[in-house]
């Protein structure tokens, strides 16, 4: 009796092992869908991510090039004399600009200055810039102007009727810096012009070098 009652046991053992087994392949493989699912969706929304911020910078690198496309075809000019120093110095200290500008006067008297531009395009791809002053002088310092400009290495002199041009830089790709003397009206023109053609810029015809 004992024997039948253990091996009822065993059998009892066995298929409750069973049953148990059976429950947890059940519920692992039910977990195992639902992890599969999770990562299904998981995966749909980084790939979808992914698409997104390629998106986004593919269109801001096409809103700079746009920008940038855009930038160099707008000229920006300041005829502010008050800043004529301070243009100048940062002419002189910018490396995309290929002369230090020695022609220009460091120092000005304001009341004697007729025309003053500073000009720049100053894009990614084309650093153009002008720097342009006029001014009148009496005949002392008129010849002052003439002995100190004198002093630099002229590459050039042209006579245009009463024009005395002195040219300190012609590199023949597009940069020119000269000083034109007006011997009549005592007046010093002096021009730095790189890469913008002269079309582009306001200036009375005769002091055009080409």
């Amino acid at each position: 009796m004992k024997i039948i009652i253990m091996i009822l046991d065993v059998i009892v053992i066995l298929i409750t092992g069973g049953i148990g087994i059976s429950i947890y392949n059940f519920v692992k493989k039910n977990e195992d869908k639902k992890m599969e699912d999770i990562k299904s969706k998981l995966m749909r929304k980084i790939n979808i991510l992914q698409v997104m911020t390629i998106i986004t910078i593919v269109l801001s690198i096409a809103t700079v090039i746009v920008n940038i496309m855009d930038g160099e075809k707008k000229i920006r000019e300041n005829t502010d004399i008050d800043k004529y120093e301070k243009y100048l110095s940062i002419y002189i200290e910018d490396t995309d600009v290929h002369s230090n500008l020695e022609i220009f006067p460091k120092k000005i008297d304001k009341e004697k200055v007729l025309e003053f531009a500073e000009l720049n395009r100053g894009g990614l791809f084309d650093g153009s810039y002008c720097f342009y002053l006029k001014n009148q002088y009496d005949e002392e310092e008129f010849n002052n102007e003439r002995n100190r400009i004198n002093k630099l290495e002229i590459k050039d002199t042209v006579i245009r009727e009463n024009l005395e041009i002195l040219v300190t830089k012609s590199d023949g790709m597009g940069t020119y810096e000269y000083v034109i003397f007006d011997m009549e009206n005592k007046q010093v023109v002096y021009i730095f012009n790189q890469l913008f053609s002269f079309n582009e810029i306001n200036i009375n015809q005769n002091y055009v070098l080409e």
